[in-house]
């Protein structure tokens, strides 16, 4: 990444996110649901009782690893979330999203 990319990216974390939102509401995206993925990714046969395991590279402002978090800590499943992204702007936005949310698990 040139470091011009890199600038654009901590001045405009993408997407704008405000983590005081997240007392409001959950945004989803596509797969939305835990039983989505369970089903196109393990064919229906996950255990979320086993340990899960996800990557987010690139994850920007979060949206994806919240999602997934929230849904997993409804669940009680034990999760590790590693989230990651090139700006540390937007990973301080996912952290703090995921600090209003109380989320242990990313």
């Amino acid at each position: 990444m040139s470091d011009p990319v890199r600038a654009q990216y901590e001045a405009y974390p993408y997407p704008a996110r405000d983590p005081t939102d997240e007392r409001k509401r959950l945004i989803q995206g596509s797969p939305s649901h835990i039983l989505e993925i369970n089903h196109y990714i393990f064919g229906g046969r996950r255990d979320f009782g086993r340990p899960f395991r996800a990557l987010f590279a690139g994850g920007g402002t979060g949206d994806g690893a919240i999602m997934l978090a929230q849904q997993l800590a409804h669940l009680g499943a034990p999760a590790d979330i590693l989230h990651l992204d090139m700006s540390a702007s937007a990973q301080a936005i996912a952290a703090a999203r995921a600090e209003v949310r109380g989320l242990r698990n990313i």
